[in-house]
């Protein structure tokens, strides 16, 4: 779990995202999202929506905005990955 500034956290709503960006292979476009984001360098955080789990969000952090000082790790937990999800 991490503390963020909210206030340099830049979100992306679905309506902002091109047709198919949720598929296995997404259109070349998407990319554009975070190389803007990155070139612009105005918020730390970009809030995506989840391509796998629908409802969800990705937190996207950006190491070399001035900010990252300010983000705080407050709890670290194992992730265990599902194998049932990678069987055919």
């Amino acid at each position: 779990m991490l503390i963020i500034p909210e206030d340099s956290m830049q979100t992306v709503s679905l309506d902002q995202l091109p047709m198919g960006w949720n598929e296995s292979e997404p259109p070349e476009s998407i990319k554009a999202i975070t190389e803007i984001w990155i070139a612009e360098n105005r918020f730390l955080v970009l809030k995506v929506p989840s391509a796998v789990v629908t409802g969800d969000y990705n937190f996207l952090l950006n190491p070399a905005h001035p900010r990252m000082v300010e983000v705080k790790i407050i709890e670290k937990q194992p992730f265990r990955f599902d194998h049932r999800l990678t069987r055919p």
